[in-house]
């Protein structure tokens, strides 16, 4: 086995992992004590997908992949002839279309698969679901928890709540409120076609961490079924740490 660590020190940071070119960026997820409101502009790529995916051709969101791609993976994608893992993953996009991807996708609908499947223990217990902002009310939530859109992934579309009393719920309310926007649907970013008829919603989940007051993300890679490589996530609050095991 090989492990290789990498440490996401600055903004952003491009590594080669598994013959994959990926790239991070550094940001803090933790609403406490702070209102950086970050103004929508239009219109934006997304909110242009959204407005006009209808009359798109598959080509046209094939040229828009392959554009999205090269600036944040860094090379040009074969995408009829695909041969690296994110190549791969970006012609599933276009050409393969089962509804079990949308289930597996949506955070909501994912929890209740795996409890019908392999049973409750193994997801994060559920506190809340909403449709809106609107219907959350916080004064029943724990004082610790984690809440986030369904449709979505990353920093943007989740948030850590480790003390209620001192975070600021007006800005934690305008992004969850943001990121509802039919518009910030993730296909909309590059056409991964498993988001496109995901129902939004929000979730509340219960704050879990282990002993020493961290969390470490376990992210298996699995290829026709097997197991093959895992990725280990430590210090998301600081530098952000990944282990890769070959």
């Amino acid at each position: 086995m090989k492990i290789i660590e990498v440490e996401t020190t600055e903004a952003r940071k491009t590594i080669k992992i598994l013959g994959i070119k990926v790239s991070w960026k550094l940001k803090n997820n933790i609403l406490q004590n702070h209102r950086e409101f970050k103004p929508v502009y239009f219109p934006s790529n997304r909110f242009l997908n959204y407005m006009n995916d209808k009359n798109y051709s598959n080509n046209e969101r094939k040229w828009y992949i392959q554009q999205v791609f090269i600036r944040d993976v860094g090379y040009f994608p074969n995408l009829d002839n695909p041969k690296t893992f994110n190549e791969k993953i970006h012609w599933l996009s276009l050409n393969y279309h089962n509804p079990l991807i949308t289930t597996c996708v949506d955070k909501y609908a994912l929890k209740q698969y795996i409890i019908d499947n392999i049973g409750d223990k193994y997801v994060v217990p559920l506190i809340g679901v909403w449709d809106s902002v609107e219907e959350i009310d916080f004064e029943k939530l724990p004082q610790k928890f984690a809440i986030k859109v369904n449709w979505g992934d990353g920093e943007r579309f989740g948030f850590i709540i480790k003390d209620k009393s001192t975070a600021d719920l007006d800005y934690l309310k305008s992004q969850l409120s943001d990121r509802l926007q039919p518009w910030q649907n993730g296909y909309y970013h590059s056409f991964f076609w498993g988001y496109k008829n995901v129902k939004p919603k929000i979730i509340a989940e219960k704050y879990i961490e282990q002993p020493n007051g961290k969390l470490d993300d376990y992210k298996l890679y699995c290829y026709n079924g097997k197991h093959k490589h895992t990725l280990i996530c430590t210090d998301r609050e600081t530098k952000h740490t990944r282990y890769i095991n070959m």
